[in-house]
């Protein structure tokens, strides 16, 4: 079979098994508000394109990019089109309709042997697109909650050189005590024991990593404590990385490697809900996610069969899966324009005719920094920026403070930010409940402003990520 033709094969899959699910995705839809629906889209496009994928990665083994690939799918557009679907798949009945569907034709398309030359593409060849990203998503995203969750079972089939990616969900709850849609009726408590279950899980993924060779993980899409907060614990001061991190978070960002018994206690931090959450990676080697309710995603490029084993003998249950739903490919789209050369000198440009700007520096999800930037200050705010922080500037603060205040909306929260007489920036979210408060907190302020939480308010002069040393943008926001 030529590749065109099986690639035809793997689309005709694709809308097939949209068509069988679309009856869930209206209800999903349909019981979403209408925030959520703006933001995750499940369009039918989207859902056969994942779908077609998936069924080459379980005919053909392989990452996904390589199969998109391998259909002719180009990494830029893969990310763009790629949605965040873990939600509607939650919803009972969806996720088996889907699997169902997927496994049904699979069975048609491995019966029929395909050249070798149709092989998949290992994903080191393949030049990812940079990404993209609405600039002003400042309200916290909850991740998706997994007790409702339930992805396919059904091993890959690895043709490939390139091994699939294994992964294990790790839990303290007894399969057996599921219910027909996967959800989880025991009596097994939702938050940590802090005692010897959760030291239970530590010791499964240490033994997944010794198992992978790993003794070292990346830091990626490191957050902290919002102005809400979602754990089923109480956020605790300094977000659960006291000890690890000094207070102003040095060392906890995007790209910072750490060891193997740190990365544990960052595990440790993320089940007891303690504010920070981050996901731990070495490429596509090695991943750890931490999921709401004592869910746990450790996946690798070797079957850890010891591990797995391991993990049994700590009383946990290790489940095989076809993907964490936290990996980063299934986040929504976001292009991040690189804050090069190009973006400064725009930067120049603005301040040449203002004076003087509003620069926001979120060197973490939910944490930020502000400098007001001149002509003068500006290299020396820059040579003090943290690592690939998102950048967002915005017009200068009002010396008017009254007036500001005076202004500040009814019925809704903002970001009110303000300089003190020291210098000091500080900012906070506030709605009409606070404002008497606020007004006396800042009547010595040097100067204000307030900026909207609404996206469709949000309009930021520029907004970009700062790249790493060598020019590559690999932040993802």
């Amino acid at each position: 079979m030529q590749a065109e033709t099986l690639a035809g094969l793997m689309g005709l899959a694709g809308a097939v098994v949209g068509a069988a699910v679309s009856t869930g995705a209206v209800t999903w839809q349909q019981r979403k508000t209408a925030h959520e629906a703006e933001r995750v889209h499940l369009a039918g496009l989207q859902l056969r394109r994942d779908a077609a994928i998936r069924l080459v990665q379980m005919t053909r083994g392989g990452s996904r990019a390589a199969a998109a690939r391998y259909l002719g799918i180009t990494l830029g557009a893969l990310q763009s089109a790629t949605v965040t679907i873990r939600a509607w798949q939650k919803m009972p009945g969806n996720a088996d309709a889907y699997q169902d569907a997927l496994q049904h034709i699979v069975e048609i398309a491995a019966a029929t042997e395909a050249p070798s030359s149709t092989k998949l593409t290992a994903p080191d060849e393949v030049t990812v697109e940079p990404r993209t990203r609405r600039c002003g998503d400042r309200l916290p995203r909850p991740r998706n909650r997994d007790r409702d969750l339930r992805w396919a079972l059904l091993p890959p089939r690895p043709r490939s050189s390139v091994p699939p990616a294994l992964v294990h969900r790790i839990t303290k709850y007894d399969p057996a005590d599921r219910d027909e849609h996967g959800h989880y009726i025991g009596a097994e408590d939702t938050i940590s024991d802090h005692g010897p279950v959760e030291a239970a899980y530590l010791a499964a993924v240490s033994a997944f990593a010794e198992g992978s060779g790993i003794d070292r993980l990346e830091i990626r899409d490191p957050a902290v404590t919002g102005f809400v907060h979602f754990g089923g614990e109480p956020s605790v001061a300094g977000h659960g990385l006291g000890g690890l991190f000094p207070p102003d978070l040095t060392g906890y960002h995007d790209g910072a490697e750490v060891s193997l018994p740190v990365a544990l206690e960052l595990v440790r931090a993320m089940l007891r809900d303690q504010g920070a959450w981050c996901r731990l990676e070495v490429g596509d080697l090695f991943t750890v996610h931490v999921g709401w309710d004592q869910y746990v995603y450790v996946g690798s490029d070797r079957p850890c069969a010891n591990a797995v084993a391991r993990t049994r003998e700590l009383g946990l249950f290790p489940e095989p899966l076809t993907a964490s739903p936290y990996a980063a490919e299934f986040d929504e789209a976001e292009v991040t324009e690189p804050a090069d050369e190009h973006f400064w000198t725009r930067v120049h440009t603005a301040l040449a005719s203002r004076h003087a700007l509003l620069l926001e520096e979120s060197y973490v999800r939910n944490a930020a920094r502000w400098h007001r930037i001149t002509p003068e200050n500006l290299d020396t705010v820059r040579a003090g920026l943290g690592p690939r922080a998102l950048l967002t500037v915005w017009p200068d603060l009002t010396p008017d403070v009254g007036a500001v205040l005076a202004a500040l909306p009814q019925e809704e929260s903002i970001d009110f930010i303000w300089e003190a007489q020291d210098g000091t920036i500080s900012h906070a979210i506030v709605d009409d409940m606070d404002y008497q408060e606020l007004s006396a907190h800042v009547a010595d302020a040097r100067a204000a402003c307030a900026l909207p939480l609404s996206l469709a308010e949000h309009h930021p002069l520029l907004c970009a990520a700062l790249p790493d040393s060598d020019g590559v943008l690999r932040a993802r926001w």
